[in-house]
């Protein structure tokens, strides 16, 4: 059986441009110190993701992860862990000035720095599984995670210039939602993961849930000024 580099392609892609909406989403709804944490946070993921499969592999719990059939099951949870994190973000209640008077604040913290990590960890399990099944293939599957991993980056800061960080969510997961959807075998699961994805995005882009910028920022107080009003925004990769 062949390594299945078009999932290691597209699970990258999702993974890093993932890592990149989450940047731009603790620098506006935190602040830009809070960004270099999701470097720490993907790490850690990937290293928890990679150590499951080590100690599994070593009393036999996976002894079925060549099948291919698994390793679509989690590109599956992967993607549809991605939007679903993003609206449970948005529905914390997390400022990080209040954490001064309000300690359920640091809770919310944690609950938000754990649930950043899944989308990371599932990502760990299957790139280490691929990585142990497939060893004398290595070089390829790294190449693919790799060329996966690059795309996804580009097509995030590209998109992120003409679009909002939730519609760029909701466009890369549906791309990559169609291709794991097609490689899906059995038809319950196809109808469960494509119905599950598809309302999530939806939910989405209704703009059911989106990220609120905090009112100690630099911008909601501005606005409190008199006069002041909010004439337009501009959405860049960069600012």
């Amino acid at each position: 059986m062949q390594p299945p580099y078009p999932l290691v392609f597209f699970c990258s892609l999702t993974t890093l441009s993932f890592e990149i909406l989450l940047i731009r989403i603790f620098s506006i709804r935190l602040s830009y110190h809070y960004a270099s944490l999701i470097i720490s946070l993907s790490m850690t993921g990937l290293v928890i993701g990679g150590l499951v499969v080590y100690f599994g592999q070593r009393r036999r719990h996976f002894s079925n992860f060549p099948s291919s059939r698994i390793l679509h099951y989690f590109a599956a949870a992967l993607t549809v862990s991605c939007p679903a994190v993003f609206i449970l973000l948005s529905v914390i209640p997390l400022d990080h000035v209040r954490m001064l008077w309000e300690k359920i604040q640091v809770v919310y913290l944690v609950v938000f720095i754990l649930l950043c990590t899944i989308p990371f960890f599932l990502y760990g399990v299957f790139i280490s599984s691929t990585l142990s099944v497939w060893h004398d293939k290595a070089n390829r599957v790294y190449a693919s995670d790799l060329i996966g991993g690059a795309t996804g980056l580009l097509l995030a800061v590209m998109l992120m210039n003409m679009i909002k960080v939730e519609y760029v969510l909701v466009t890369l997961t549906a791309a990559t939602g169609s291709v794991i959807l097609s490689g899906l075998r059995k038809t319950f699961f196809r109808i469960l993961t494509g119905t599950v994805l598809f309302g999530l995005c939806l939910f989405i882009v209704l703009e059911t849930s989106s990220f609120k910028i905090s009112p100690y920022k630099g911008l909601a107080q501005a606005l409190n000024d008199y006069g002041a009003r909010h004439i337009n925004t501009i959405y860049t990769s960069h600012s």
